[in-house]
């Protein structure tokens, strides 16, 4: 038991991955980009970047922390483990469900009161941030689910963890992938997570 505790330990690091780098890395460079764009490609720069990074920080921070939340309660749902863990387990994800959804829906609201309607490139980088954390997940799990099915004596918490994984976030990539295609070709979609639907920057 404690073995498979500690493996599942070590598969979480591959979830916290994307999660600290969104923290650490993406707000910067994003606000460097679109800065950057605005000055070059508009005639009156975008005064409401900043903001619209901050907000975007937090809406991705929060969807990713929904999907981590989402993949604790399948996981509690199956697993074989004592009842008081599997009990517990459901009650850290819901702990981490209710903020993180609050989170998401006020900054969903608030970001409509932006520009970012006429202005949706700092959303649209947020949107292929999002896409690559959750796709980088659903990766990893289906890289460990390859290499556990060719393994001997793959302990079952493991290979149900490895489940729960690929399917919230391959199910998730799928459908963020699929509204980001249709914001790219300009046939609609609002991507998981960020990106609204509007012209590009600089267009009327």
């Amino acid at each position: 038991m404690f073995d498979e505790m500690y493996m599942a330990m070590a598969y979480s690091q591959v979830i916290l991955g994307p999660v600290i780098t969104a923290i650490v890395l993406v707000p910067i460079l994003i606000y460097i980009v679109a800065r950057w764009r605005s000055h070059k490609e508009d005639t009156s720069p975008d005064a409401q970047i900043g903001i619209k990074v901050a907000m975007c920080w937090f809406k991705v921070a929060a969807f990713q922390l929904l999907l981590m939340a989402g993949l604790l309660l399948s996981y509690a749902t199956i697993t074989d483990l004592p009842s008081n863990l599997g009990e517990q387990l459901i009650r850290v994800a819901l702990g981490i469900a209710l903020p993180s959804s609050i989170i998401l829906g006020v900054m969903f609201v608030v970001l409509r009161t932006t520009n970012t309607e006429q202005r949706p490139a700092v959303h649209r980088m947020f949107a292929g941030v999002s896409l690559i954390q959750t796709g980088l997940v659903a990766f990893s799990a289906l890289l460990y689910g390859g290499i556990a099915l060719f393994q001997k004596n793959v302990p079952t918490e493991i290979n149900r963890l490895i489940f729960c994984a690929v399917a919230v976030y391959g199910i998730a990539a799928l459908m963020q992938g699929r509204s980001f295609l249709g914001l790219a070709t300009g046939r609609g979609g609002l991507p998981l997570a960020t990106a609204s639907i509007g012209p590009a920057d600089g267009e009327q």
